[in-house]
């Protein structure tokens, strides 16, 4: 039994929604349709003012599209089959004390994986950055296997469908969103020993 088996089997459906339910199914095909699929998810200053106008919670708005836009995520994911080609870029960009490098990408018949590095050239970060590659439509990217030390760290991504073989020309972008830095015992580090990577945006 799935997850929707499961509710259905407890919760009794209102059948007056039936009108209001196909709409919403319309809709959600309109939407897909002009996105091209690819719908992100609207500025928070603008669903508080759809909640406003239309008194309903901005919290729940939030939560409705942000499971779109997973939804939309999840449908084209797919794990790389069919190796073709291992081919070395090595571009790298330094801002704010730490490079960035787009190390490689490894060709499959399906996808790409890029690999990512980053590495702080003087002091070791409290904790490692959130790491995500953004691309041009028709390009989708999300992040796999990860890893590293104090001072460097390796990040995977998969895009679909399949990068060129030659990436010249296509912008490729690396978001860097730091994580919350956990509070330290004792006294042991001050602010001055300590990397913090703050947002930004990184073009190859």
């Amino acid at each position: 039994m799935d997850e929707y088996d499961l509710v259905f089997s407890l919760a009794q459906y209102h059948e007056g929604l039936q009108s209001i339910d196909m709409a919403t199914a319309r809709l959600l095909k309109r939407r897909q349709k002009i996105s091209h699929d690819l719908p992100g998810l609207p500025p928070k200053a603008l669903v508080a003012q759809w909640a406003e106008q239309c008194q309903v919670s901005a919290h729940d708005l939030e939560r409705v599209f942000v499971t779109l836009y997973h939804l939309s995520e999840s449908r084209h994911r797919v794990r790389p089959e069919g190796f073709r080609a291992f081919i070395p870029l090595a571009r790298s960009r330094s801002q704010d004390g730490a490079t960035y490098t787009i190390l490689s990408l490894r060709q499959y018949d399906n996808a790409s994986v890029v690999r990512v590095t980053v590495e702080v050239e003087n002091n070791a970060p409290a904790t490692m950055p959130g790491l995500m590659l953004d691309l041009d439509a028709p390009f989708r990217a999300w992040s796999t296997h990860g890893g590293g030390s104090q001072s460097w760290i390796q990040q995977d991504f998969v895009v679909a469908p399949p990068l060129p073989d030659n990436v010249d020309g296509i912008s490729i972008r690396l978001l860097v969103k730091p994580h919350p830095r956990p509070p330290h015992r004792g006294d042991l580090c001050s602010s001055e020993q300590i990397y913090e990577f703050t947002p930004k945006t990184i073009v190859f």
